[in-house]
């Protein structure tokens, strides 16, 4: 089943979304972002497992938002959406470069 649906404009859109995916999935998503890339939307579906296995959603995201920050992408917000929530993430502003 397909899971870890993304887009690298943030773009309005209605295709339904599964229910339950895996973080491989997610993960091959991610890997997809290209490196001048500045902003990257991810669905995440409420159900998911790893490795075959059912996984806690907060222990999944946080394997998944480690791969996003290697691409220098941040997160900046969700909506929830039928059977899951998409993410949005973008590069960091200017201004917060500048202070590190």
């Amino acid at each position: 089943m397909l899971c870890g649906c993304s887009r690298s404009l943030f773009q309005q859109h209605s295709e339904p979304q599964p229910s339950s995916g895996s973080v491989e999935n997610l993960l091959t998503s991610v890997d997809g972002i290209a490196k001048d890339q500045s902003s990257f939307e991810l669905f995440v579906p409420n159900q998911l497992t790893l490795k075959g296995q059912p996984i806690r959603q907060d222990v999944a995201m946080a394997i998944v938002l480690d791969r996003i920050l290697k691409h220098g992408l941040f997160p900046v917000g969700f909506e929830e959406r039928q059977g899951g929530r998409l993410y949005k993430y973008k590069n960091r502003p200017s201004y917060d470069k500048d202070l590190h």
